[in-house]
């Protein structure tokens, strides 16, 4: 079996690394009818949040003036500061080394939600030792989890119950090969089967995944964008996920199609796929797979799907050779519409490298955070910065640094922040070797917004 990750970090090094072209894709398809999202049958899955969520950005730094990242020791374990530049609180919530004996923890990936929907738990990465829980207000570790996801990055939290996480699992166990979309129930440890994936196992077969960079399924976790991989090519295809039969949804599968492309991913809506191309981007019908609208941004660069507050969806992604280029740039995939919120064209410096961005706030549709690393220590406006947006208002807030080196120091793609936002969008956890320090551990941002569970306090008071 190949090693428990389909990217290598060699492969995700750069600020603009291009993912695979000779990548085929298993479309995986749940929604109750081919074209809808919700339970109701009515073709749209709606954001937990509403259109009345707070702003986000209120006390925060909104300039362009440059803030360099003052110099400054590591802070120790569960030590809460104020970023002396942008004035957010930040916690180290975890101390690799004295903890798991490792040099690396990290959230998944910015695409992936970190924490779960009532934000209660809270789920990392250490290398060498698995996938990690950790209570999600207290930021006390829980235990190692008992997964084997077909790939590292690729482990979701169910939308609406806290208590499950969903992942694609690929094993060989006694000459059988297993393909398995499986349910996870994290209090139990109880595993179940939804799917066996039919001529997915060995000699035909060796993988089933989410592709090469995945996103998050739609936000109702019926529509997803995986791919089974072959030994000179990958294979495509839809399945329907019918979860009005009790715990064991009813699973019927679409035509099979080979395709070189990448994979195509689910909107958060569930209405449409979007997958990227040499050209571009493209919008994808869940149920032929054939593209049904031709986009304008470049979807090989990092980005992720979101869902604004009038429920539209949009992809949102730094764009270096496009135009408009720009840190922040959305487009709208219902509309067309395309903005550059963080760029040039808003009075932003060119794009730093080592770009991701993570608009996974179901509860605050609409608000994306972007990490940037840029080159430490130049002291330009973006570099090692933590920022957030408003798709539709176009607020931007400047809200930390990470004082992260990434690819500039010796953990390269390893230490890359990759931002990740919480549900309620009122939290964000980051990545940081800590001005190339001698390890990767991971801080959370609480910004002024965020009240603890049971809080009608803003918890944010360093």
């Amino acid at each position: 079996m190949r090693p428990p990750y389909s990217s290598t970090p060699a492969d995700k090094a750069a600020g603009r690394w291009t993912r695979p072209t000779a990548v085929a894709a298993l479309l995986l398809a749940l929604p109750i009818l081919w074209s809808c999202g919700r339970p109701d049958g009515s073709g749209n899955a709606q954001a937990a949040g509403s259109a009345t969520t707070p702003d986000l950005c209120a006390g925060l730094v909104t300039d362009k003036a440059a803030h360099p990242p003052a110099s400054s020791p590591r802070p120790a374990k569960g030590a809460a500061f104020k970023d002396p530049a942008f004035g957010a609180r930040v916690i180290r919530i975890t101390d690799v080394q004295a903890d798991f004996g490792a040099k690396i923890i990290k959230p998944l990936y910015p695409t992936v939600p970190a924490w779960n929907a009532d934000e209660s738990r809270l789920l990392l990465w250490v290398r060498g030792k698995g996938h990690a829980l950790f209570d999600g207000r207290s930021y006390q570790f829980i235990s190692l989890l008992q997964v084997q996801p077909s790939d590292i990055e690729q482990l979701y939290w169910d939308p609406q119950d806290p208590d499950v996480l969903w992942y694609n699992y690929a094993w060989e166990m006694g000459g059988r090969s297993l393909r398995q979309l499986t349910r996870y129930q994290v209090s139990t440890g109880q595993r179940s089967v939804v799917y066996d994936y039919p001529d997915a196992g060995k000699p035909r077969a060796f993988d089933v995944d989410n592709g090469g960079d995945p996103q998050y399924p739609s936000w109702d976790m019926k529509l997803w964008g995986v791919r089974l991989e072959m030994s000179k090519a990958s294979e495509k295809f839809s399945l329907n996920l019918d979860h009005r039969h009790d715990r064991q949804p009813r699973v019927t599968e679409g035509q099979r199609v080979i395709n070189d492309g990448p994979t195509p991913q689910a909107c958060p809506s569930g209405r449409c796929m979007w997958a990227p191309d040499r050209e571009g981007s493209r919008l994808v019908d869940p149920k032929t797979l054939q593209t049904v609208k031709r986009l304008r941004l470049q979807g090989y660069e990092h980005g992720n799907l979101g869902m604004n507050a009038a429920g539209q969806d949009f992809f949102a992604a730094v764009q270096f050779d496009n135009q408009p280029n720009g840190t922040l740039v959305v487009e709208n995939l219902q509309t067309g519409e395309v903005k550059a919120l963080i760029g040039p064209s808003t009075g932003y410096p060119y794009p730093p490298t080592s770009t991701h961005l993570s608009a996974v706030a179901f509860k605050a549709p609409g608000w994306v955070a972007v990490s940037a690393v840029g080159k430490p220590g130049r002291g330009r406006p973006l570099d090692q910065e933590v920022m957030l947006a408003h798709v539709d208002s176009g607020k931007v807030c400047r809200v930390a640094h990470h004082h992260s080196y990434a690819k500039e120091g010796q953990w390269g793609y390893w230490a890359e922040p990759h931002i990740t936002i919480s549900p309620s969008g009122t939290r964000m956890v980051f990545a940081s070797d800590w001005q190339n320090s001698d390890a990767v551990d991971v801080y959370v941002v609480e910004l002024p917004a965020y009240r603890p569970a049971g809080s009608s306090i803003p918890g944010n008071k360093p």
